[in-house]
């Protein structure tokens, strides 16, 4: 029997979707699209299907082009390999998955976080050498019937990744991801209702080093939002790399919320609100605080009919950042010196906004999708009174797929375009404070033209792939992605690709 296949877009990273991901096709991901709440993230709504279904898989893909963001490598390659099952028993459901990656980067530099854009903070370093990556991660999650109406659950996700850079500015980074997330649903008839409590920290940590003698020590950048911050080299206190007291750079951040989903029907919903505090130093060296509040929604609504399955998901959040620069002095009391806090100065507000909504047609011999997404990452920076500077970046997008199925065989193919748009303005607080200097903007190596580049070219994407079956339940696929851009005056090009080779099992 052909399995369907299902053509999830990652909605707001389709530059990184055409070099990284595709489609995927197995029944486990089917299987997942049939039920809505697992679209969200009460696994207590598990149950509210009855199809067990297990995949396991490895793969291998390479990619390369000059079309990237600044941080992304000239060319990379990477092998991987991932297990996951989700399980429906007498009173109780089980889901687990199980992921593995290592990815050799060629020609890489920028962003020395593992995650560029998450923090409204980064560090940056300009030689281009070989990174490896690695990483690693688990999602746990239970189920269980504690009354005819109600139900009980538990999940578990945890995440550990690590960098290593080979070439001076050498470093190493290291991050983790935890959530607990214990979860109630009650449930009569076609009408269901849920909620969860969202516990979750996440924490990175850069350790850079420089090997031998240099006649120049290499430079770093900190970034302290909208690429105004200080350069200089790295072992420098404004980059805060090398700092007396405090373990490299690092970055820890706790979260806390609820969520909420109903479904009557064939309608779904849900609503989440998060808040958080990130701090970026230790101990009493805290430089930065960054408070945080995150709110998610999605809709969702599956058509009546035979023939096909088909319906529409829509998807919509808004995240608040903000940022308070520590006022910091150290102080000497009995040959002791300590290092205390006399206060904070906001220097950055940062608000980001996502907006998706998909259409789905998954029918015997053929399946369609088309997505359309929005993006808005908006930021006002104040790093020197009475300077005020505002960066706002747009972008959006259109993504169509179709699979044609034979016999033995699986053939998709998913195009898609791209654009956005980079608004930035000055002003000043008070017009008659003057000042003896203005805050440095980062000018090295292009790396702020790049940026702005990256985020506004036009771009056309193509994604195709196959799949075939080879045994029961065993099957091989092929898949490859192509981006083309225009308006890349400092990339030195406009083109990116990627390819990818998978052997997996459903059972």
């Amino acid at each position: 029997m052909i399995d369907r296949l299902l053509l999830p877009l990652v909605v707001g990273l389709l530059p990184c979707f055409a070099a990284a991901q595709g489609p995927v096709s197995d029944r486990y991901e089917s299987a997942l699209r049939r039920n809505f709440w697992n679209d969200g993230i009460n696994i207590a709504g598990i149950r509210q299907d009855s199809v067990s279904l297990s995949r396991a898989l490895v793969s291998a893909s390479a990619g390369a082009g000059d079309f990237r963001a600044a941080w992304e490598p000239e060319k990379w390659w990477n092998a991987g390999a991932e297990a996951a099952s989700v399980r429906h028993m007498e009173g109780f459901s089980m889901k687990g998955e199980f992921t593995y990656g290592q990815t050799e980067a060629f020609g890489a530099c920028g962003s020395m976080l593992m995650t560029p854009g998450y923090y409204p903070l980064d560090v940056i370093e300009f030689t281009p050498g070989r990174k490896t990556f690695q990483h690693y991660s688990y999602s746990g999650g239970l189920s269980i019937d504690i009354a005819p109406a109600w139900r009980i659950g538990g999940r578990m996700d945890f995440a550990s990744r690590n960098a290593a850079k080979r070439k001076d500015l050498r470093y190493s980074a290291y991050r983790l991801d935890m959530s607990v997330m214990p979860a109630v649903q009650y449930h009569s008839e076609d009408f269901s209702a849920g909620a969860v409590f969202i516990y979750s920290r996440n924490s990175e940590t850069v350790n850079a080093e420089q090997i031998g003698s240099a006649k120049a020590n290499p430079s770093a950048f900190f970034d302290e939002g909208g690429m105004y911050g200080n350069y200089e080299v790295w072992t420098g206190s404004g980059t805060h790399l090398s700092e007396a007291g405090v373990s490299g750079l690092p970055f820890m951040e706790n979260l806390g919320g609820v969520s909420l989903q109903l479904q009557k029907g064939r309608l779904y919903s849900d609503l989440s609100y998060v808040t958080g505090k990130l701090v970026v130093g230790e101990k009493q060296t805290i430089w930065y605080r960054s408070p945080s509040a995150k709110l998610e929604g999605r809709a969702a609504y599956r058509f009546a009919g035979a023939g096909a399955d088909r319906s529409v998901r829509m998807h919509a959040s808004w995240k608040s950042q903000d940022v308070d620069r520590s006022v910091l002095g150290k102080e000497t009391t009995g040959g002791i010196t300590l290092v205390k806090e006399y206060g904070s100065n906001r220097i950055q507000r940062r608000n980001v906004f996502d907006l998706d909504a998909a259409f789905e047609s998954l029918g015997r011999n053929w399946d369609f999708c088309a997505t359309a997404w929005w993006n808005m990452d908006d930021a006002v920076m104040s790093p020197m009174y009475p300077y005020i500077f505002g960066r706002r970046v747009m972008r959006y997008g259109v993504r169509g797929g179709v699979l044609r199925r034979f016999s033995g065989l699986s053939l998709w193919l998913a195009p898609g375009v791209e654009a956005g748009d980079v608004k930035e303005s000055e002003a000043l607080a008070d017009a008659s404070v003057t000042v003896s200097a203005k805050p440095y903007k980062l000018d090295k190596n292009d790396y702020y033209y790049i940026c702005n580049e990256f985020a506004s070219a036009f771009r056309a994407t193509l994604l195709a792939g196959c799949r075939v079956e080879l045994l029961s339940g065993l099957y091989a696929g092929l898949r490859a992605g192509l981006i083309k851009a225009s308006g890349t005056e400092h990339m030195g090009g406009g083109m990116r690709w990627n390819a990818a080779i998978q052997l997996g099992y459903d059972f």
